[in-house]
């Protein structure tokens, strides 16, 4: 994954409207999931919005 903080990965990729973006936000869920921080968790509900795809 880039150098760019997780969360900021999962921002710039919520609208999940390619399979590039799909495929980037899984990537750093996954790398989330495996590194978990309780800051960075608190901010996943405010990712995805009614924009999302």
């Amino acid at each position: 994954m880039s150098q760019k903080p997780v969360i900021e990965v999962l921002e710039s990729n919520h609208s999940l409207r390619s399979p590039d973006e799909v495929t980037i936000f899984a990537q750093a869920l996954a790398e989330r999931a495996q590194k978990s921080k309780a800051m960075d968790l608190l901010s996943l509900p405010l990712i995805l919005d009614d924009a999302c795809e």
